[in-house]
């Protein structure tokens, strides 16, 4: 179960935090330092509890509801953003899965300890 919490916009699914005021992750007890767009692309995919986030919800997530700077972000910087994802949170057993023609999703390894 994800909780979200409006206040200090943490998303916590169990033992999983992300928090994008300070843009850390942290599993296990150990914390990973996010850049501030990796780290809103990361409370989004949370924010669906496991459920596939299309790209122009992500990029909204990021750069913005309306659309007004999405020229200036393309294809790439999505990608790019969602690369530096993957690899921060893979040493915390925490899964970024592109599902092609979809979007992205996010998925705990519950098997998977520190």
């Amino acid at each position: 179960m994800v909780e979200y919490c409006p206040h200090c916009r943490r998303v916590m699914p169990e033992e999983f935090v992300i928090d994008i005021n300070r843009n850390l992750a942290e599993r296990w007890g150990r914390q990973v330092r996010l850049t501030p767009n990796v780290a809103e692309l990361a409370h989004a995919l949370w924010k669906a509890d496991g459920n596939i986030v299309n790209r122009d919800r992500l990029k909204a997530a990021i750069w913005g509801a309306d659309g007004a700077c999405w020229p200036q972000y393309d294809e790439n910087s999505l990608s790019i953003c969602t690369s530096k994802l993957r690899e921060a949170l893979r040493p915390l057993g925490i899964h970024v899965i592109t599902v092609h023609g979809a979007g992205v999703r996010i998925e705990v390894d519950r098997k998977a300890r520190p």
